[in-house]
């Protein structure tokens, strides 16, 4: 049997020589492959598996840049909705407060604040509101109204009376909706940062407004609006 294999072996040499050839130019070749052999844009995404690019093959801050994506090049499907923050917060800065209703408030503006005080009427309540147009879509999904937030400093003089959040917009049926969404009655003489949520959900319409407007009650004294936010969330 050892012959036979022997004489197996001689009859066919140039056939095994030529095997061992071609394995060895083969291993030979991918070993010398390098990123010099491959010509500029010459691999492209059809030729790259899905999900064969990990973040970890992207070199940080030489990776993807702007100037990579095509215009219009992302649709919604190439976004990961996990990855979008979960909510929008819309700061309305102190100039968005004005005055509202008979007698006029007096509302100035001093570094980052509004300042608002009973006016020349004398005391007595008061109204200021201030007015914002948040995104009604973002990434394509619907926004809603999460809270309105607010920092103030009032005092026994210029007390906080009441808070009051309206969407206004237009309907199928009417030009002009104005629908309260938040309400609280509270007097309130501290200087706090207070929360305020809807009962329900507030889904924001395409041109609608959101106002809110805060109710004042003088004696005398300046009642101070340090931040106010509308925070919104997606659908």
């Amino acid at each position: 049997m050892g012959a036979r294999i022997v004489r197996h072996i001689r009859s066919n040499v140039v056939a095994y020589m030529a095997l061992l050839v071609a394995l060895g130019g083969t291993a030979y070749a991918a070993e010398k492959i390098g990123s010099g052999d491959i010509k500029r844009n010459a691999v492209k995404s059809k030729h790259v598996g899905k999900g064969q690019v990990k973040s970890s093959d992207i070199k940080d801050g030489k990776g993807v840049k702007s100037d990579d994506v095509k215009d219009d090049g992302l649709t919604g499907a190439d976004v990961d909705e996990s990855t979008l923050r979960s909510s929008v917060r819309l700061n309305l800065p102190p100039t968005s407060w004005v005055s509202a209703g008979i007698p006029p408030a007096d509302v100035e503006y001093s570094i980052g604040q509004a300042l608002v005080e009973q006016g020349p009427a004398g005391a007595g309540p008061r109204n200021v509101f201030a007015n914002a147009q948040p995104p009604n879509q973002v990434a394509g999904r619907s926004m809603q109204l999460k809270s309105f937030e607010v920092c103030y400093q009032g005092g026994a003089t210029a007390i906080l009376s009441e808070v009051v959040v309206r969407t206004i917009g237009s309907t199928a049926s009417t030009l002009f909706s104005d629908t309260t969404v938040i309400s609280d009655e509270t007097d309130r003489t501290d200087q706090s940062c207070r929360t305020y949520e809807p009962a329900g959900p507030v889904v924001v319409g395409p041109n609608e407004f959101i106002e809110p407007a805060l109710g004042l009650n003088f004696s005398g004294g300046t009642f101070r609006i340090s931040r106010a936010t509308l925070v919104l969330e997606p659908v």
